[in-house]
């Protein structure tokens, strides 16, 4: 029992002192957290979440803003290839129309596309 006892003792002081060492005298320091700084991987899933919510509240100017940030100097291209490369993974439709609505909004179009342009959710 008095060894229980101890072993508990111990591991509350050892997640106290551990706990005021990460939050106190070393803390979490974020550096390159900018999303131009992104992996190209999660700039596509960044891409589809700004298409996502300009689905949902059609704010261009937001929206353009957003995908400026990602730092492409030619946004529409950058758009298509992703949305072929999208397509050619089995991507998930939704997320790829998300993204079709951006560009249709840039005037950027392909033959490739159009089967995705307009489908329902359903």
């Amino acid at each position: 029992m008095k060894r229980v006892l101890i072993a508990l003792i111990g591991l509350a002081a050892g997640a106290g002192i551990g706990l005021f060492l990460g939050w106190n005298v070393w803390p979490v320091e974020y550096y390159d957290t900018e999303i131009l700084a992104l992996h190209s991987t999660y700039k596509s899933e960044y891409a589809v979440m700004v298409g996502a919510a300009y689905e949902l509240d059609g704010d261009w100017q937001r929206a353009a803003d957003r995908l400026a940030a990602l730092g492409e100097t030619d946004i529409g291209a950058w758009l298509r290839d992703l949305i072929h490369e999208s397509i050619a993974a089995g991507r998930d439709p939704v997320s790829i129309r998300y993204l079709i609505s951006m560009a249709d909004r840039l005037g950027v179009r392909s033959d490739i596309m159009e089967p995705f342009a307009g489908q329902d959710d359903g």
